[in-house]
């Protein structure tokens, strides 16, 4: 139980650094670039990828098919 809190700790950590890292990276531009996406989006999917090795890869699907979801239901209601 011990682990699955610091390296739920270390995943909110990472997403964070990392969000504020794509945010500082996108900051000036005006445009739409893929290469920002990819940057807010890494960070997440490593934390899960580290979770998945170190705790159970069923963390894995369920975050592919909550990524999936919410593309489509974002797609639809957007």
């Amino acid at each position: 139980m011990d682990q699955i809190l610091i390296l739920g700790f270390i995943f909110i950590i990472i997403t964070l650094v990392g969000f504020y890292l794509a945010y500082l990276y996108g900051h000036k531009t005006k445009q739409f670039y893929w290469r920002e996406y990819i940057a807010i989006i890494i960070w997440p999917i490593l934390a899960v990828l580290g979770f998945a090795y170190f705790i159970d890869t069923k963390i894995l699907s369920l975050f592919l098919v909550s990524s999936f979801f919410g593309f489509v239901f974002e797609y639809l209601v957007a």
